[in-house]
């Protein structure tokens, strides 16, 4: 088998070129913002950060913030994130603008501050990751600078999961440039998996894995993982269903947590259909095999 030489994103060329070509129209003086659209593990945030990488090596600044899940994060955290790089003491704009005065006025202040920093900075790379968990102020504010922005040095480059986004991040996507990220295609899977394990996988395991993990790279990498560990680098061992590993079945478990239970149902009935034909109508091995598959596994 050959050997791939490690690389730090392989198999988005493509999305790359987007992003590379967004940042250079912000450098000559069309600033704006793109957002990166997708599922948990498909690679949004590695993009995020291969695009930042090579921002850095061509003098440009990188600034990030990144939402908070949950509760307890102060208000406009993510920008808080963003600004604290470039002046610590600007932060207090964001306490200032909710504690005084016109809430309006506040908003506009707070805009203005924001907006007159980031510009000042210039040439920018401006990164934002998992918007799907900021508030309504932070996407407002985000709305505003896109516009703000637009004859600055700057390029504000986000990325959430569309499968979790609110009405707001929802009304603003639809609004501003997209970049919907999908799954790998077989040469990408077969490229991730050599990067993991070292040895080249062949066509039939790479089609293998790709039809089991929909192209997704992080599902890729924790399957490959397991058929390293277990000694099957096989299809045989993919399509016996034996290559699932736990926090695969987690990550499938979580979005199903985000379906209609009519959409978890046809799901089932179509897993069981599929398995009915690879086993003859006998027993109840699913992916992960066992009779006791739960609904991540039957999903899948």
């Amino acid at each position: 088998m050959g050997i791939l030489r490690p690389t730090r994103l392989v198999g988005r060329d493509a999305a790359l070129a987007t992003t590379g070509a967004a940042l250079a129209d912000a450098l000559e003086g069309a600033g704006g913002l793109l957002l990166v659209a997708g599922e948990p593990g498909i690679g949004k945030s590695a993009l995020l950060a291969e695009q930042a990488r090579r921002a850095v090596t061509t003098g440009v600044r990188v600034l990030r913030g990144v939402g908070w899940e949950g509760a307890g994060a102060p208000p406009y955290w993510l920008w808080t994130q963003v600004l604290r790089d470039l002046d610590p003491a600007a932060t207090s704009v964001f306490e200032h603008a909710t504690a005084r005065g016109d809430a309006a006025e506040g908003r506009f202040r707070l805009f203005e501050t924001v907006r007159t920093a980031l510009a000042a900075a210039a040439p920018l790379l401006v990164v934002l990751d998992d918007l799907q968990w900021v508030d309504d102020d932070e996407l407002r504010l985000l709305e505003l600078l896109s516009r703000g922005l637009s004859t600055d040095r700057v390029l504000q480059l986000g990325a959430y999961r569309d499968r979790e986004a609110g009405p707001s991040l929802r009304a603003l996507a639809a609004s501003a440039p997209a970049l919907p990220l999908t799954g790998l295609d077989a040469d990408g899977v077969a490229a991730v998996m050599a990067v993991v394990a070292g040895p080249v996988p062949d066509a039939e395991l790479a089609s293998a894995v790709h039809a089991l993990c929909g192209g997704n790279p992080f599902f890729v990498r924790e399957v490959t993982r397991l058929l390293v560990a277990s000694g099957s680098w096989s299809a045989v061992a993919v399509a016996e269903g034996h290559a699932v590993p736990a926090a695969v079945r987690d990550a499938l478990r979580m979005r199903l947590a985000l379906l209609s239970p009519e959409c978890v149902g046809r799901a089932e009935q179509a897993s069981d259909a599929r398995r009915a034909l690879r086993t003859g109508g006998g027993g109840d091995r699913g992916l992960g095999g066992g009779a006791g598959a739960g609904q991540g596994d039957r999903a899948a």
